[in-house]
Parts: C-alpha cells; structure tokens; sequence
C-alpha cells in the first residue's frame, strides 16, 4: 500500500490550534518536529546529542512543521484535500494570505519506504570503552580493539540502547574474564549473551520464557559469528520449570547476569547466589532508581558481598559478589 506523507508547516503560534483542526477531521497520530523546542531542549540536556538526527535540526524551513499520512488512493486524496481547503477557510479571514502562513509538502511513501523509513535514525553507538553496537545494513570499519555487535534491530527486541542494558553492557565488560561461564536470564535478543562471549567468555547459558526470543537469539548469534557449542538456549521459566532449573544447576557460573524487572530479581537474587562460583557475580537491571532500596536489601539478605550500584537516566544495575 502507498501512503501519502503530509508536512505541513505553520507558526509556532497555531500549531495547537492546527493539530486540534486535524484531530477534528480525524487525524489522530501525528509527528511535531520544532526546532526551537529540539534546541532548547539539547542546550539544558546536551548528553542527548549524539542520539539525535541533525537534519531534524534543520528542517526545510525554519518554523515547526507537523507531520501526518493519509492512504494513496481516491478517498485519502480527498480527505487531504479537503483538509488542505477548509484549513484555509476556517483558521484564516484572508484566504490568499494563509497560503503564505501555512504550507504543505506532500510526497509519497510505499510499504517499504513505511517500514524501513525509522533506519536512518540507527546509526553505530558506543557502550563502554570498546563495544559497538551496529545496525546490520550498517558498513562499519571498527577501530583497534573495537567489539561489534551487529544487530537487525527489526527482527529482535533488545538493541542496546535501553539505559538498564547499556547498564548491564557496562559491568560486563568491568567483570568479565576470559574463559568464563555466564548465565542470562530473560536473555531477550541475546544481546548481553553474545556480547559477554565477545568479551572473552568462554560459554553462555540464556533462557527466557518468551516464545519470540528463540528466533532472536538465533538470528543474532548467526549474524555475530557465534558458534552453537559456544551457548546453550533454554526456553521456560526459571523460577517454575523445574526441568529448566535442573539444567542451570547443573553448572557454576563466574557471571549472572538478569535485565528484567524489580520483583524478579528480588526473587532471583536467593536463588541464583547458589549458581556462583565464589568470587562469582550478579548483575542486575531493569530497575528504576525507586525500587533500588528493594533490590540491594534482597541482595544483603541473600548473602551477597561487596555490593554496588550504578545509576543511568533513572534506571539502576544492583550487582554483588558471592563469597562462599
């Protein structure tokens, strides 16, 4: 299917009045792109511009400009055009001014330029001091000492970019030896997996109870030159499957690592404290700065030593070391 991708371009000082004019003519997701707000904003918050898309800062003309798609057929057509006609006459008293005020641009999108339109806002990033994370159709020449991490962030959830992740990435890399054993709870994509045998080490068991997470981690595995003797891939509950527990114990590990949620890692953290090697360590994410109190006192509780926490954007990593 073909779409219609509408910009229309107005002073600051009607664009409520523009999206509420839209809305009432059924227009209900939309895109605002105003670089005044954009610079403001990056000025008070400068960690943020190496995410942003300069071109967003530079659009075709200096006032804002809002963004909406209609289909490409006769009756998307009409709506536009209608829209276009009545947006004149209704918000304007001189008709041949407003076409001076308020402008449109109009160009045309397939269902493949729908789908992989949002590529061009994924570009290589860094985490840590030597891992890259890179879009798949991405050429990319790594510097000395570089890790990659190619990922096709539209076939698999999990790309790095989440705070709890680049949290998680972060310890890894400060822990990790080679020759380790790692474990992965709730592994997603696989990317903390994969990256924790870029790091040096030696095998990786992952599982997750998500059905979609197999196809995953198959494909990043494949796409990172990861060989199958390399991990083992569990499908199941940790904390129900028992022939999914049985498996994990059946090994010690240096690493534990979990991205999930506050409540599963306060129940995880009594558990897995019996799967470390001593001086073995769990790392923990997907925690906001709230619950970090419930985390960490889970972790004394439990027996860890040693333990720490590390803050990014409001998220947290609690991580402790096994001592026994």
């Amino acid at each position: 299917m073909d779409w219609l991708k509408i910009s229309l371009f107005a002073p600051e000082h009607l664009i409520d009045a523009v999206c509420d004019y839209l809305r009432g003519y059924g227009i209900n997701g939309f895109e605002i792109i105003n670089k005044e707000e954009m610079n403001a904003f990056l000025i008070k918050n400068p960690f943020n511009w190496d995410y942003v898309d300069e071109s967003l800062l530079s659009p075709k003309q200096d006032c804002p400009c809002i963004i909406f798609y209609e289909p490409d057929d006769c009756e998307g057509l009409a709506h536009f055009n209608k829209i276009k006609t009545n947006i004149y006459k209704e918000l304007f008293s001189d008709f041949e001014q407003s076409h001076d005020i308020i402008k449109f641009d109009v160009e045309t999108l397939n269902d493949s330029s729908w789908l992989n339109e949002w590529k061009k806002y994924f570009h290589p990033f860094r985490i840590g001091k030597s891992i890259i994370i890179v879009p798949a159709w991405y050429t990319f020449k790594p510097d000395y000492g570089d890790l990659v991490f190619n990922v096709d962030p539209g076939s698999a959830f999990g790309t790095g970019q989440h705070q709890s992740t680049k949290l998680c990435i972060e310890l890894m890399e400060k822990f990790i030896k080679p020759g380790d054993i790692l474990l992965d709870i709730g592994c997603g994509s696989g990317i903390l997996f994969i990256i924790g045998l870029l790091l040096g080490a030696k095998h990786a068991l992952a599982c997750d109870f998500d059905p979609a997470a197999a196809s995953s981690v198959s494909t990043n595995t494949m796409q990172n030159n990861i060989e199958p003797h390399m991990y083992t891939y569990l499908s199941g509950d940790i904390f129900n499957n028992s022939d999914i527990i049985e498996k994990i114990k059946n090994n010690k590990y240096d690493i534990i690592v979990a991205n999930i949620v506050a409540d599963a890692i306060i129940q995880l953290a009594t558990q897995v404290i019996g799967y470390l090697k001593p001086g073995g360590v769990f790392i923990a994410s997907g925690i906001i700065c709230e619950r970090g109190g419930d985390v960490v006192n889970a972790f004394i509780n439990a027996g860890y030593k040693k333990i720490n926490s590390c803050e990014l954007d409001g998220w947290l990593a609690v991580y402790g070391l096994c001592n026994a």
